[in-house]
């Protein structure tokens, strides 16, 4: 519990906070912030791919953490308008 409270930065005593300790602490709850809101990014993503075009999510071991992949599904969403439904039709083994 001690842990997790010092990591949160709730261990200090209350008193006035100088100027880089606060800017510390601010840069801190903006990094969980952004953190929190690119897992969730993630998420969604994987989960709308899984509902929508299964089979491109299969194409590499870890693709949010590959740039080639990354860049592949932008081509294809970028010359598909955003529709996929000509993969869909294409199904799992065709794409």
């Amino acid at each position: 519990m001690i842990a997790r409270l010092a990591g949160q930065l709730r261990c200090y005593e209350p008193e006035r906070a100088e100027v880089a300790w606060a800017r510390l602490r601010h840069l801190g709850a903006r990094r969980a912030r952004l953190t929190t809101e690119a897992t969730a990014g993630v998420q969604q993503l994987r989960d709308l791919l899984d509902c929508v075009w299964p089979a491109v999510l299969d194409a590499a071991a870890s693709p949010f953490r590959s740039a080639s992949w990354l860049a592949s599904l932008a081509v294809v969403l970028d010359r598909a308008a955003g529709d996929l439904s000509r993969a869909c039709r294409l199904g799992r083994r065709k794409s």
